[in-house]
């Protein structure tokens, strides 16, 4: 699969750290269920808008917050890096039976 456009309107969990003027994305709620991310997303911003791509146990999310309409919004997703399980590499044995 490839990058597939959403550019959806999303409720996000959050965390706002006093220090810093960036809001934590935890969390989305989408298509009735909630995808929780993992690790450190990758975070651009200009004066309208910050840009999040951010992981969740197998799909890669690009998320943007509106500031001045204070609005969360799905622009795609991408879950080509999974691999169906025929797919998968052989284990490796170490050492060598």
């Amino acid at each position: 699969m490839t990058w597939i456009r959403i550019h959806q309107e999303v409720d996000a969990v959050v965390q706002f750290a006093p220090e810093s003027s960036i809001p934590t994305l935890k969390a989305i709620n989408w298509q009735g269920q909630r995808r929780t991310f993992v690790g450190k997303p990758q975070i651009e911003g200009d004066p309208e808008s910050i840009y999040y791509d951010i992981r969740d146990k197998s799909t890669r999310y690009a998320i943007r917050f509106d500031r001045g309409r204070q609005r969360w919004t799905l622009e795609g997703l991408d879950d080509s890096w999974i691999l169906a399980p025929h797919e998968l590499p052989r284990p490796r044995y170490f050492p060598p039976p």
